[in-house]
């Protein structure tokens, strides 16, 4: 019998470049390993995309930056650590911080500078800064 793959390369790239390989989460428990490209909160991992760079966290959610391939991952807290949602941020997301006063998420593009402002609900919608 003959298997085929998906054509992809058998390793990954490299880490996003200037990332340090371990990130905790201001103010909370999640910690994100750039090099094992995964996310850990209560003894719980989930994968964490190809270029993970940045994190933050709320009470329910986990926001990841992937830098690489252009993307907010959004993991769930409980019942159980999950991911929920992926979102194409173009420009290269590489930093976050929580409003929580304003119920929102602010993420800064690397290509641009721009900050991009997102609902903290895991229902990445954008908004205005």
């Amino acid at each position: 019998m003959l298997l085929a793959g998906c054509g992809s390369a058998d390793t990954l790239p490299p880490p996003a470049a200037g990332a340090p390989p371990v990130v905790r989460a201001p103010g909370g428990e999640a910690v994100l390993d750039t090099r094992a490209r995964t996310v850990t909160v209560g003894g719980m991992t989930e994968d964490a995309g190809v270029g993970p760079t940045a994190i933050a966290e709320t009470e329910e959610h986990v926001y990841v930056t992937d830098t690489v391939q252009d993307a907010l991952l959004v993991f769930r807290k409980e019942p159980k650590l999950s991911h929920q949602r992926r979102a194409y941020l173009p420009g290269a997301p590489v930093a976050l911080e929580v409003d929580e006063a304003r119920d929102r998420l602010l993420v800064t593009l690397d290509a641009t500078g721009e900050v991009v402002a997102v609902t903290l609900d895991g229902a990445v919608k954008a908004l205005q800064p």
